[in-house]
């Protein structure tokens, strides 16, 4: 197995990473994630993982990368269930067997009861 890097622009200074490392710490989550693209297509899919920044969702159909949409999520952890609203931007894409393909999703624009409500779940 390879380890892809990737540049990553900081001010002006670059530094190169794995694709595997993150900005914030995901965590593996239960949950459902329903996922409406700018054309309104409403996509059902799997929670896989979360961060305060971003979150995985596995889908039947593969979207292209860059693709701003909006994320409804259902996640249970710790016994409560919560749902959180927010748009994301795909940054990667993977074909995963037969579970589909996990999409990379990185969150934009938090409104702060949403920020919270992750800040809660991630902690």
């Amino acid at each position: 197995m390879f380890d892809e890097k990737i540049n990553e622009s900081m001010g002006g200074a670059g530094a190169v990473r794995s694709v595997n490392e993150r900005v914030k710490p995901r965590l593996q989550v239960s949950g459902s994630g329903q996922v409406r693209r700018p054309n309104q297509q409403i996509l059902a899919g799997k929670l896989y993982d979360l961060s305060v920044t971003g979150a995985s969702v596995f889908l039947d159909l593969q979207l292209p990368l860059k693709e701003i949409c909006t994320l409804r999520l259902q996640i249970f952890r710790h016994g409560s269930s919560y749902t959180v609203e927010v748009q994301g931007q795909i940054t990667n894409t993977m074909l995963v067997g037969s579970r589909g393909f996990r999409h990379g999703f990185q969150f934009l624009s938090i409104d702060s009861l949403t920020q919270k409500t992750l800040n809660a779940i991630c902690a």
